[in-house]
C-alpha cells in the first residue's frame, strides 16, 4: 500500500539529487522516526541522510531558545510574579499554582498566535474595570486589588519574558514568536539548506509567518498530507485550514500544492468483533497480534477509543511485540508503581498504632508487595485467618 510517506520521498528524489543538503521538518520527532525509516528501505546504497527534525527543534533553532519544561516554567514564572512590583499582595506558590498555569497558557497561546500584546494587555484590564464598575462609585479593597492585578499584568508578561531570556530559555509561544521576528533575516543568509516541511495541517499564526516567508524566498518546500475527496469537499472540516492557505498565501498564486493525495475512495478491508466488556477487547487485540510477523507490526497501528484502555492493552501484548510507540498521555496514577506507593503513603497518613487489614492487604496483594516480599502470600492467609480488623506494627513483623 502506497502513504503519505512513500510519495513524499518519491517526489523528494525526482526534484533533489542529493537528499542530504535537505533538512526534513516534522510535527513532531515520532513522525520524524519513520521517515527516517522510510529512507533507510528506500537507500540502495550507502549515503548521507537528510537532517530530520521536529518543528519545535526548528524552532528552538531558529530563536536561540530553548524550550523550557512546564514544571520549571512554572516555578519560573512564580519569580516573575513576586518580583512584579505594582501587584501589591501576592500569594504563596501553592495558591499561585492553582491558577499560574492557566495564566501561563493564556501567555503561550498571545505569543504563538502574534498578538500585539499592548493592546491586548489593555483591551483585557477595560474589561475587567468594566465587569467591576460600581455606579456608586464605591469599590472595596479587594475589587481595587482585582483590578490592580489585571492592569500590572503586562508588567508581569515582561518579567517573565525577561527573567527566561537570561538564562536562553523560554515557553513554547515566547519561542515561536521570537522565531518568527527572525525569520526575515534567516531566509536572507547565503547558504544551500532548503527547509522540506511535511504533514501538517492546522498552523498558528508563527508556524504561517515562518513558513510563508521561507517559501516565498525559495528556502522551502511543503508538503501537505490530505486527500482530494476531503480538499475538493469545501462543507469538510479536514480541508478548512488547507484551503484558507491555498486561497490566502502569496506563495500559491504561481505554485501548486504538493503531497495531495487519493486514497480515500480506495477499497478497504473491515472486521468487526464483538467482545464483552474492554478487558476483553484489549485480550482480542493480543491474540490477534500474536500471529503477526515482525514486517507486519512495523505497519501496525492501534487506535484506542478510550484511554483507560491503555494500560490493559499494553499488559495484554504478546511476546513477539518487542517494542510499542505510545502516542497517548498516560495518566501517572494507572502505573503499578503509582498505585502502590499511593497505597503505602495511605497506610502511613492514617497515623496511630494500629493498622486497617485491608490496607496491610492491598499492600500485601501487590505485585510489588508480592516481589519485595517472598511469604506475601502466606502473610495475607494469616491475616485473613485471624479475623482481626486492625494489626499493630509488631503483630505485621512478627509474620
Amino acid at each position: 500500500m502506497r502513504t503519505f510517506l512513500n510519495e513524499t520521498l518519491e517526489s523528494l528524489l525526482q526534484d533533489h539529487q542529493d537528499l542530504s543538503t535537505l533538512t526534513l521538518i516534522l510535527p513532531s520527532k515520532r513522525a520524524g522516526g519513520f521517515l527516517k525509516n522510510e529512507i533507510r528501505q528506500r537507500a540502495g546504497k550507502t549515503q548521507f541522510a537528510p537532517r530530520v527534525i521536529s518543528i519545535e527543534e526548528y524552532i528552538e533553532e531558529l530563536s536561540g531558545l530553548q524550550i523550557i519544561e512546564p514544571i520549571e516554567l512554572l516555578f519560573r514564572s512564580f519569580e516573575a510574579y513576586q518580583k512584579t512590583e505594582g501587584i501589591s499582595e501576592k500569594e504563596d506558590f501553592d495558591t499561585y499554582a492553582s491558577w499560574g498555569q492557566t495564566l501561563l497558557n493564556d501567555f503561550n497561546e498571545i505569543d504563538r498566535y502574534l498578538v500585539d500584546t499592548q493592546a491586548f494587555f489593555t483591551y483585557l484590564s477595560s474589561i475587567k474595570t468594566l465587569e467591576r464598575w460600581n455606579l456608586t462609585g464605591e469599590t472595596t479593597s479587594m475589587v481595587q486589588n482585582f483590578l490592580s492585578f489585571w492592569s500590572h499584568l503586562p508588567a508581569l508578561y515582561a518579567n517573565l519574558q525577561s527573567l527566561l531570556r537570561e538564562h536562553s530559555l523560554g515557553y513554547q509561544g515566547m519561542v515561536y514568536r521570537e522565531a518568527a521576528n527572525k525569520v526575515n533575516d534567516y531566509a536572507n543568509q547565503n547558504f544551500d539548506e532548503t527547509f522540506i516541511f511535511i504533514g501538517f495541517n492546522a498552523l498558528n499564526h508563527a508556524e504561517q509567518a515562518i513558513i510563508t516567508t521561507l517559501l516565498e524566498a525559495g528556502r522551502a518546500e511543503i508538503y501537505w498530507d490530505i486527500d482530494t475527496h476531503f480538499l475538493n469537499d469545501t462543507q469538510h472540516g479536514a480541508s478548512l485550514f488547507l484551503r484558507q492557505y491555498l486561497k490566502g498565501w502569496k506563495y500559491y498564486e504561481k505554485n501548486s500544492p504538493k503531497g495531495i493525495g487519493s486514497y480515500y475512495q480506495d477499497q478497504k478491508q473491515l472486521q468487526i468483533v464483538a467482545a464483552q466488556k474492554n478487558v476483553a477487547q484489549a485480550k482480542y487485540v493480543g491474540d490477534i497480534l500474536n500471529g503477526y510477523s515482525e514486517e507486519k507490526l512495523t505497519k501496525t497501528a492501534i487506535v484506542l477509543a478510550d484511554e483507560h484502555l491503555l494500560m490493559p492493552v499494553l499488559q495484554s501484548l504478546p511476546p513477539n511485540v518487542k517494542s510499542v510507540n505510545v502516542t497517548m498521555g498516560a495518566v501517572l496514577k494507572q502505573y503499578p508503581a503509582s498505585v502502590f506507593f499511593e497505597l503505602l503513603f495511605n497506610l502511613h497518613l492514617q497515623g496511630g498504632t494500629s493498622y486497617y487489614f485491608k490496607d496491610v492487604l492491598a499492600l500485601l496483594n501487590h505485585n510489588f508487595g508480592r516481589s519485595l516480599l517472598s511469604n506475601s502470600g502466606k502473610m495475607a492467609a494469616t491475616i485473613q485467618s485471624q479475623n482481626k480488623s486492625h494489626l499493630s506494627w509488631e503483630e505485621i513483623k512478627a509474620l
